[in-house]
């Protein structure tokens, strides 16, 4: 199980690698991506399984992927959910959710494959497969919000779904449920860097739409930690290994 300070470091390096990849020339660069120097961080110790996380936290509201914005919000995020990819202490991109990918026509189109053993993992025990149409879900709701511009506008079909004139990207693709297919406007060589961002992650489409309000307060991820308990606004957040 990850430890809290790692998820931390890793969340505070996807942040700053993809604005980095952001702030790239409208030209590209022939697919190969930015070179990202972050920051190096020195592992710690294990938790224990029953080990309980508490916060304090300011001005966190949102604590879901695609309404999160503020670090406090997206290190809540960080921790109750896993995107497709992670970065190890050098900012290079390793398996999370998706346990293989593949970089296809020069880094036009992206392939990822989940892992068979994802779960969504809920308080009361309700356990569900994690889908590639729940990535889909996610980030069409991201899109259509236009919280991710600086890490879906490449993705085609982007400025349909910002501008409410379309409600899906055409550039997602769910192949099955364990592969997600991503075509982009033009080359992207490190978009397995752009997908490790929590603004990314999955969300479970059974219960967002069964109860919305219920998930903005205690959600229900695929990450390492769960809620521990409802959000105490302005107060503390507590989540659970």
């Amino acid at each position: 199980m990850p430890w809290a300070g790692r998820r931390v470091v890793a969340l505070l390096l996807a942040i700053a690698a993809v604005a980095a990849v952001g702030c790239t020339d409208e030209g590209g660069n022939n697919g190969q991506g930015p070179v990202v120097s972050p920051p190096t961080a020195t592992p710690g110790p294990s938790p224990a399984a029953t080990e309980t996380l508490r916060w304090a936290v300011e001005d966190v509201e949102h604590i879901v992927p695609g309404d999160a914005t503020s670090r406090d919000e997206l290190l809540v995020v960080s921790a109750l959910f896993e995107p497709l990819t992670r970065l190890d202490s050098t900012g290079r991109p390793q398996p999370a959710l998706a346990r293989s990918w593949e970089r296809l026509d020069g880094g036009r189109r992206w392939r990822f494959s989940l892992a068979d053993d994802a779960r969504f993992v809920g308080q009361d025990g309700d356990q569900r497969r994690v889908t590639a149409a729940d990535v889909a879900f996610a980030w069409n709701r991201a899109a259509a919000k236009g919280e991710a511009d600086y890490l879906l506008r490449d993705v085609e079909g982007y400025h349909g779904v910002a501008t409410g004139q379309a409600s899906r990207l055409s550039g997602v693709r769910v192949v099955d449920d364990s592969t997600l297919e991503v075509h982009l406007r033009r080359p992207h060589g490190a978009f397995d860097l752009v997908v490790s961002h929590p603004s990314l992650a999955p969300l479970p489409r059974h219960r967002w739409r069964d109860d919305r309000s219920a998930m903005r307060q205690r959600p229900v991820g695929n990450g390492p930690y769960r809620m521990a308990e409802a959000v105490v606004p302005d107060r503390y957040i507590r989540v659970r290994a």
